[in-house]
């Protein structure tokens, strides 16, 4: 009886002790996932007390017949951060697991699905998204904007909906502080819990997880790939996900590391150029190079990883782009000259960077810039024909909230086609006003695309390479500060300011599709430039060249003479200006501003007919070791700033004049002339200035294109004055336009289309598609046009180009060559196919048929499907192919069948 009495007691004991045991691992952080691979996964989680860990896992939620004991590290006080591997897995496959402790305490059973291999050629999804850390005056955002925002729209967008993302990037700004331990239960996982159980997470730090010594707790938190500089393991680091290459950089290492970083970015690069499985790449970091909503947030190591990425695009033509955030709003952009994109992910927490609230700039790059709440969605194609969509959604802002509404959508392919060769209108020969100079190119002509961009070039002496070519870039859309400031603006037209009259120009065009194909330039055209006597004032600057040493000017200013305190040889006089401090008060950087007054001039001004030029002979000390800029500010009545021009700089060793012209603002009464100097290199700040000038002169200019008459008419108002226009009473012909396929000459070259039908002559070179001599029409076959290719020729198409329909004659051969496009798409209904091939059709390129009544491609030839040639049909009524019984269809490639 004593015997069972005290077992009773002792029981009794151990009852009432099992809660606190149990209470004493409790699991804090629900699991989250890290570091998928197609055969393995890191399962992590955060347990108040120490104890061991376990993962079962299994096939299905009833089967949890595997079991992988955790390992743990502190986290703070007595809680313990568990991390699992779960290895031997299968690729693209779903499996179910639950986490528990040793006490008994279990999460719920959770599954993940692990990615495919490089080689599979599968789909994958992202979610990106950045700076969730927690606003105090609005704590929930985050939260809803996962239960509300991430998870209702990938489960309308992907098939599997959550199970089909393969990861959530997110380049920094996790929490608030990030040596505050708790807030990252608190602000992070607590409210991302509903899906970082089933997704696997990516992040890289922002500056707020260094904040109050907080770098060790952003690691302790995540497992990332071990395979960046073994002395900042998890710093940065690259994962390949199917046919993309996911890379993470820190943004907030000493420059010392982001030397590193670049260093072993190249070669991460080069290994992801060289790798047939990679056709993108996707960097992620956390400061902007570039912020429109918040200039003071921009990073110079950002631009470098920019230019390395740009770089490394155009050398192994494979797009890449960067995601960032810092600035808490969302803005997406492009590089000019390459397949990149800008992308900041922002704000999916945080206090929003609100238009007017910090200083803002409308950079050329960007197309898009809001400040609200939101996310992106990536999803992206592997195979023959690689691309990926990229899908904004808003959620609002803290005063008026969205429901996931769609505010940017962008497509890149890895494997694209430029637009037709625009080719130059106006002007050419003319001798031209310098304050008159309109270009005007001929109209966007490739049916079914968006003419995204125009870039525009114009150089003295057509030299295009050199130094002083005038680029101007415009995109379709510009939305800054709530407005699109490109609205209306077809892209074929710019005016041009800043030229010298007695000179001789030459300018070409090029158009941008919306996938971010370049055309090639158009031939160069020849304009020269005479005087403008329309000058309403002198130079209104005082003491422009500092002969009165810093009288008139205020600010980090002085007066130097020939070379002195080691300085430059002045330009003309005896003294020129340094700004930013040079014999003393040197200074990073320094501004000098002098402030006229033309209110004089008001009317004019209101009325919108006055022009400022502005201009300054500008140098360095040695070449880019300085920057010396000039810019104005117009102000209106009480002194508030109506528009900020852009600088003009130059950073050479040569003094060097910089001259721009601007249409001065409604309401402006005085205008600030603004010297900065930036220094760059050394103690000293070698921004030097001399002959600073600001006139004002009135435009009066011609009101149609192809006249340097200001007398010259429009008659039927498409735009081309009637001298320079084959139709002055027809609005729909005119230089420039589209030809319609309709026998007539539309767009005033002279050459007349043969209607709705084309043959191959070949009284050109006699091979090539391109050749318009190789053509009865002399003009390249029209997208609106059916092509007969005779008998007994053998044609070559080596460039882009979209006809109507197409038949390729007995004993003649088409060869559609490597990075070619053919398209065919058209409504057919009076033929037997789209496409009819009685020879031959090699195709090492893409063939695209679409959009046929009828059947696409009918063969009683051969069709070969070359080696990495790619056939695609859709939205075909009949049969997509059709081989008859003399006919033969070989495919060594691809094929997709559409709808």
């Amino acid at each position: 009886m004593k015997y069972i009495l005290n077992f009773s007691y002792s029981f009794l004991f151990y009852l009432l002790l099992l809660p606190n045991i149990m209470e004493g691992q409790t699991i804090v952080v629900k699991p989250y996932l890290q570091d998928a691979t197609p055969q393995s996964i890191v399962v992590m989680w955060e347990a108040n007390a120490s104890g061991n860990g376990f993962v079962h896992w299994g096939s299905s939620s009833s089967n949890l017949d595997y079991t992988v004991q955790s390992t743990s590290i502190v986290g703070s006080g007595s809680s313990r951060i568990h991390s699992a591997t779960i290895e031997g897995l299968t690729p693209e496959t779903k499996y179910y697991y639950q986490v528990m402790m040793a006490s008994g305490s279990a999460s719920y059973i959770y599954h993940f699905h692990t990615p495919p291999l490089k080689s599979s050629n599968q789909p994958i999804n992202f979610v990106a998204m950045s700076d969730m850390q927690r606003d105090v005056n609005n704590p929930t955002v985050f939260e809803n904007l996962v239960k509300n925002g991430i998870i209702p729209v990938v489960d309308t967008a992907l098939e599997k909906g959550v199970q089909d993302i393969h990861g959530i990037i997110i380049p920094g700004d996790l929490v608030q502080t990030g040596g505050t331990y708790s807030s990252w239960r608190t602000d992070f996982f607590n409210l991302s819990d509903s899906i970082t159980p089933y997704v696997p997470t990516y992040p890289v730090p922002g500056n707020h997880e260094y904040y109050s010594g907080g770098l060790p707790n952003f690691l302790k938190y995540f497992t990332l790939p071990l395979n960046g500089s073994s002395g900042n393991p998890e710093e940065w680091w690259y994962k390949d996900i199917s046919n993309v290459r996911l890379i993470g950089l820190n943004s907030n290492s000493p420059s010392a590391q982001l030397t590193e970083q670049i260093t072993w970015l190249q070669g991460v690069l080069d290994e992801a150029g060289l790798d047939p499985h990679i056709d993108f790449v996707f960097a992620q970091l956390h400061h902007p190079y570039k912020s429109e909503l918040w200039v003071p947030g921009e990073s110079d190591f950002t631009g470098d990883i920019i230019q390395v990425l740009e770089n490394f695009s155009t050398t192994y033509g494979k797009p890449s782009l960067h995601f960032f955030g810092h600035t808490h709003s969302y803005s997406r952009g492009e590089s000019r000259d390459h397949h990149h994109l800008w992308v900041n992910v922002a704000v999916a927490g945080g206090s929003i960077d609100n238009w007017g609230e910090f200083p803002n700039a409308d950079y050329e790059e960007f197309v898009i810039s809001e400040d609200d709440y939101g996310f992106v969605l990536m999803q992206v194609e592997a195979g023959l024909n690689p691309k990926f969509r990229l899908r904004r959604f808003s959620r609002g802002d803290q005063y008026v909230a969205k429901n996931n509404t769609l505010s940017d959508d962008l497509t890149i392919k890895r494997y694209g086609y430029g637009p037709k060769k625009p080719f130059g209108v106006y002007p050419s020969v003319d001798s031209i006003s310098v304050n008159c100079v309109f270009l005007k190119a001929s109209d966007f002509a490739t049916p079914n695309a968006i003419h995204q961009g125009t870039h525009w070039q114009v150089a003295q002496g057509c030299d295009f390479n050199g130094s002083n070519v005038i680029n101007i870039w415009k995109q379709n859309e510009n939305w800054y500060n709530e407005v699109n400031t490109q609205a209306n603006d077809d892209l074929t037209d710019q005016d041009v300011q800043g030229l010298q009259s007695g000179n001789t120009y030459c300018w070409r065009v090029r158009y941008r599709n919306e996938f971010l194909d370049w055309s090639d330039w158009s031939d160069p055209l020849t304009f020269h430039t005479k005087s403008s006597n329309n000058f309403l004032t002198t130079n209104l600057v005082l003491n422009n060249g500092a002969e009165s040493g810093i009288s008139n000017w205020s600010g980090a200013i002085e007066s130097l003479t020939n070379n002195e305190c080691n300085s430059v040889p002045v330009y003309i006089g005896s003294r020129f200006f340094a700004v930013g401090g040079v014999c003393a008060n040197e200074s990073s950087m320094g501004l000098a501003q002098q402030i006229v007054n033309v209110s004089g001039y008001s009317a004019l001004i209101d009325n919108g007919q006055v022009y400022a030029k502005y201009s300054a002979y500008m140098r360095a000390y040695a070449s880019n070791n300085d920057k010396p800029e000039m810019y104005l500010e117009f102000l209106n009545a009480g002194g508030g700033v109506l528009l900020t021009t852009p600088t003009i700089t130059s950073s050479t060793s040569t003094w060097t004049l910089k001259t721009q012209d601007i249409n001065i603002p409604a309401g402006t009464r005085q205008i600030k002339v603004m010297l900065k100097g930036t220094r760059l290199a050394g103690t000293d700040n070698d921004s030097y200035f001399d002959e600073i000038n600001v006139k004002l002169y009135e435009q009066n200019c011609p009101t149609c294109f192809g006249s340097n008459l200001t007398s010259a008419q429009d008659s039927d108002g498409d735009g081309v004055c009637d001298v320079f226009d084959c139709a002055p009473s027809n609005p729909d012909i005119y230089p420039g336009k589209i030809e319609l396929c309709d026998g007539i000459d539309n767009n005033c070259d002279g050459l007349i289309d043969n209607g709705a039908t084309v043959v191959w002559t070949g009284n050109g070179d006699g091979v090539s598609w391109q050749d318009p001599n190789n053509w009865n029409q002399m003009i390249t076959p029209l997208p609106c046009q059916h092509v007969i290719i005779i008998e007994n020729v053998s044609v070559s198409l080596t460039g882009n180009t979209l006809i109507k329909s197409l038949e390729v004659a007995d004993n003649s051969v088409l060869n559609i060559n490597q990075n070619a496009e053919l398209t065919i798409d058209g409504d057919n209904s009076g033929l037997q196919a789209s496409a009819i091939i009685h020879g031959i059709c090699n195709n090492w390129g893409r063939f695209f048929v679409t959009n046929s009544e009828t059947h696409g491609i009918k063969v009683d030839g051969l069709v070969n499907n070359q080696s990495n040639g790619l056939i695609e049909i859709d939205h075909v009524i009949l049969n997509d192919i059709i081989v008859l019984s003399s006919g033969n269809f070989v495919n060594h490639s691809h094929i997709e069948i559409g709808e």
